[in-house]
């Protein structure tokens, strides 16, 4: 058998193959379930002394195109703090100017590529 631990609200906190391992206080409580009892996937809700089962809702899981875009921000942003020291006071203007057009570059990768696997990135500049 299985056990689920519950708060007192009826909310699923764990399950365990052993009951000696929960400590139900604060209003927790432990409900017995078959081995097969599958909990992936679903909200468990103690519900006027049943579980209750609900598929999950993954409407507000991002989706492969967040998630991709959002790959490409990050490298997008790493590469920026990794050209940060160009835009100091104490940098020569010349060299200021040389790196502006690269990092703007950067900044606007995004208008033009949604993922980091197509995204063709600007050249470092050369001659500080």
């Amino acid at each position: 058998m299985k056990y689920i631990l519950f708060t007192e609200e009826g909310n699923f906190k764990t399950i365990v193959d052993d009951a000696g391992i929960l400590n139900p206080n604060n209003g927790s409580y432990v409900i017995e379930v078959e081995d097969d009892f599958e909990y992936i996937g679903f909200n468990v809700r103690h519900v006027d002394g049943e579980v209750v089962k609900e598929p999950e809702d993954d409407s507000m899981l991002p989706t492969n195109k967040d998630v991709d875009l959002d790959n490409l921000r990050r490298e997008r942003n790493r590469l920026i703090a990794d050209t940060d020291w160009t835009q100091n006071e104490d940098i020569p203007q010349q060299t200021r100017d040389i790196w502006k057009p690269y990092r703007q570059s950067l900044r606007d990768i995004t208008e033009q590529y949604k993922n980091l696997e197509e995204a063709v990135f600007p050249t470092l500049p050369t001659g500080e």
